[in-house]
């Protein structure tokens, strides 16, 4: 496979969407990047880009608190109001 063919499946996979309003977010859990994503994710909830938030991620090998617990905790002192967390 060359690199124009995972272009061209990436387009198709992946294609262009302008960013619009939506009822929920989704931030999927991770443990890397955590500071970034939630920066990130507040400045779309500032803008009005969503009004729920659905945060995911378990407990990974060697951390016993689940991802999505340590980024909601990280959410709030940034300024996302935990009533909009699910």
């Amino acid at each position: 496979m060359t690199a124009d063919d995972l272009l061209r499946i990436s387009r198709y996979v992946m294609p262009p969407v302008p960013a619009q309003p939506s009822a929920l977010g989704f931030l999927f859990g991770t443990r890397h990047g955590v500071e970034g994503f939630c920066q990130e994710t507040c400045t779309l909830w500032q803008a009005g880009m969503f009004g729920k938030l659905l945060v995911s991620g378990g407990a990974t090998a060697g951390n016993s608190q689940p991802e999505a617990l340590v980024i909601a905790e990280r959410l709030a002192p940034l300024g996302l109001r935990e009533s909009i967390l699910i």
